[in-house]
């Protein structure tokens, strides 16, 4: 069963500025399933998810999860068929389209593991004053998990089109990906990707058979949104663990120069915080 309560240590939001939600942490803490961010507008009604420019969390002191703008981030939750709002935020550290109930919650946020837990917001300059955040958790009673849900940012421009590569982080930088999300900075330019390593396969193909795949798993393509995608049958044990590997290359055919912001999401043991 899934409990939820409130959370009240949110500093003051300000237009501009950075705004931190602190989660408790400690021997009898919960195990956190999701934050859910409540978004509202102040007096001029100018506040929702597009005002959320940089998304990051922060365990034991360590960023481990990094995302975009507020919509950018609903965009995935779009993909995986979740439900979206420009009034709410939710940050999910289980696999909801998971096959079983043990592959869902593995990377759920141990709170009673960890000394502190906190998400931080950069709030456009733009957004109005006297608004505010209402975050509620949904949290189970203290587990053991043994992953933590991980997710990086990289970028990286092209002066042409044809063969474009990205090399990953691999080896003791690397870790168990689940998925990779590459945005265009022009929607559709990439015609074709493939994600090797050291001569080994992992995924690759089409943009249209990498879609129409995801989509007979009930998966929801995104514009601008090339997901490489591993466990799109909701089978963890197709992560890509590059962590055991080497040269880790993500090769893109793209038809025009091109700007991508790729993250990297990734289920990594909680001890490599």
């Amino acid at each position: 069963m899934t409990f939820k309560n409130k959370i009240t240590n949110v500093q003051p939001l300000i237009p501009g500025g950075t705004t931190t939600i602190t989660i408790g942490t400690g021997a009898k803490a919960p195990t956190m399933d999701r934050l859910q961010l409540i978004l509202a507008p102040g007096a001029s009604g100018t506040f929702n998810v597009s005002k959320i420019n940089a998304i990051r969390c922060y365990a034991n002191g360590r960023q481990f999860y990094v995302d975009g703008t507020g919509t950018v981030h609903n965009a995935r939750r779009d993909y995986l068929g979740l439900f979206t709002a420009t009034s709410e935020l939710v940050l999910d550290f289980t696999e909801p389209n998971a096959k079983t109930a043990v592959e869902q919650y593995l990377s759920a946020i141990p709170l009673s593991m960890l000394q502190d837990f906190r998400v931080e917001l950069d709030i456009d300059a733009s957004a109005s004053s006297g608004f505010t955040v209402a975050p509620i958790m949904h949290f189970r009673p203290p587990t053991q998990n043994p992953f933590i849900k991980k997710q990086f940012r990289m970028t990286q421009g092209f002066s042409a089109a044809g063969e474009q590569v990205i090399y990953l982080p691999n080896g003791p930088s690397g870790g168990k990906l689940v998925r990779v999300w590459i945005h265009e900075a022009t929607a559709g330019n990439i015609t074709s990707a493939e994600l090797k390593a050291r001569n080994v396969t992992g995924l690759e193909g089409t943009r249209v058979q990498f879609q129409n795949s995801q989509k007979h798993f009930g998966l929801v393509p995104q514009s601008g949104v090339l997901v490489m995608d591993f466990i799109e049958d909701g089978n963890l044990n197709g992560w890509f663990d590059t962590g055991a590997l080497s040269e880790v290359e993500l090769r893109l055919q793209g038809t025009a120069a091109d700007a991508y912001t790729v993250y990297l999401e990734y289920l990594d043991p909680i001890g490599h915080l």
